[in-house]
């Protein structure tokens, strides 16, 4: 079931209970109870089972890596379906950092994948040229073009 099909059906339940509250207020009690569980919506089923953390290390996760669970997020969710004594609070700005520096480092590795792919369609080289050669390159050719244009005047 997907989670806004989740929360609509319990909306529609939350309704359907303020109508019969009014009837019976111990009614609403005994309802709350059956609905102390969280929502489920992590995308890796593959920790589902597990009870604690020495079940978690024997599983093998065989799901996409965007829909992995992180290692350090794994011991909050086993938690989250137990006992659930684990909290969050403030951001974690060691933790934020980190993961920052890392989105940094992919950026600036695909951009300078970009420009190594841009100078060999450049030169049509097979292997990237380095960053003077192509500049040398460039100039060339501009250089050749200023004295084709010249020239026509």
């Amino acid at each position: 079931m997907k989670i806004t099909q989740m929360i609509d059906a319990m909306f529609d339940k939350s309704f359907k209970l303020k109508e019969k509250q009014k009837a019976d207020p111990g009614f609403m009690v005994a309802e709350c109870k059956k609905i102390e569980k969280l929502f489920d919506i992590a995308k890796c089923d593959c920790y589902r089972g597990c009870q604690n953390m020495e079940e978690a290390q024997q599983v093998m996760c065989q799901c996409q890596p965007s829909h992995k669970t992180p290692e350090k997020e794994i011991p909050y969710y086993l938690d989250q379906k137990s006992e659930r004594k684990l909290y969050i609070s403030s951001v974690d700005l060691t933790a934020a950092k980190g993961v920052r520096e890392r989105e940094q480092q992919k950026i600036t590795q695909e951009e300078r994948a970009g420009k190594k792919e841009f100078r060999m369609k450049l030169t049509g080289a097979k292997a990237p040229l380095s960053q003077r050669a192509a500049i040398h390159l460039i100039q060339v050719i501009n250089q050749i073009f200023f004295n084709l244009t010249t020239q026509r005047k």
